[in-house]
């Protein structure tokens, strides 16, 4: 299944001008939200990396479908170039800079998901900075319904498992279908299932929702979900700026 996530990058006129463009579709698969940067598989069917997440106070909600940080092309991407990278379309600047340290330390040169822990603190602590305040997640993500555990797990950190988009707009079903726009049907079987973090403690639980997500779904149901693993590594600085 690894060439179904096969990215090619697809820099546009609209991008250049303004419009933010994510810098990659994904090849074979349905996406009805806007387009991110997908990473390969390090085994067929499950990733392994750090995302940084933004803070949301608005509610307890602590899975991705919260504005994962990647480069993008957007008003700010200002420079004409041919370039593979995001990174080189912007000015000199902060914004160039972090853009260049996500592509260098990438899992397979995707910047939404980085390798190691050391860069994406790094990247966690310059955008706080500049009073973006991410919290550091590490993350493995399934895009099938291999074996799944009944057990919840126990390690420190542990956020819970969320079902949502693999790249795009990272779309959740858990967040869509049981925070924001609550399904009375949905709410009904499963709020009390989520943790303290809006999440579902176990694997099982997760798949069992995202089916029963789909077939009441009116625009989501043909949509392709994975599972993600979350484990809280850094949370989001409570102070901004420079030391």
């Amino acid at each position: 299944m690894p060439g179904s996530w096969d990215c090619k990058l697809t820099l546009n006129a609209a991008g250049l001008a303004g419009n933010e463009t994510r810098g990659s579709t994904l090849q074979g698969g349905e996406h009805t939200h806007s387009s991110r940067s997908g990473i390969q598989a390090l085994t067929p069917d499950v990733w392994y990396g750090h995302m940084l997440l933004l803070m949301n106070e608005e509610h307890s909600y602590r899975g991705v479908d919260r504005d994962p940080f990647e480069p993008v092309l957007d008003g700010s991407a200002t420079v004409a170039s041919q370039s593979d990278r995001i990174s080189d379309f912007h000015p000199p600047g902060w914004r160039r800079d972090l853009y260049r340290l996500a592509e260098e330390s990438a899992v397979d040169e995707k910047a939404f998901l980085i390798r190691e822990t050391e860069p994406a603190l790094r990247l966690q602590k310059e955008l706080a900075v500049h009073g973006l305040r991410y919290d550091v997640v590490w993350t493995r993500i399934t895009n099938t319904e291999l074996t799944q555990s009944k057990n919840a797990v126990t390690s420190a950190g542990f956020l819970g498992h969320d079902v949502a988009y693999f790249g795009g707009d990272f779309f959740s079903a858990i967040k869509n279908g049981l925070i924001v726009h609550p399904d009375a049907d949905l709410a009904r079987d499963f709020s009390r299932r989520l943790n303290s973090f809006g999440l579902f403690d176990t694997a099982d639980l997760a798949w069992r929702y995202m089916k029963a997500f789909r077939q009441t779904s009116l625009t989501e149901g043909s949509q392709s979900f994975s599972l993600y693993e979350l484990h809280l590594v850094a949370p989001a600085p409570r102070t901004i700026g420079p030391n």
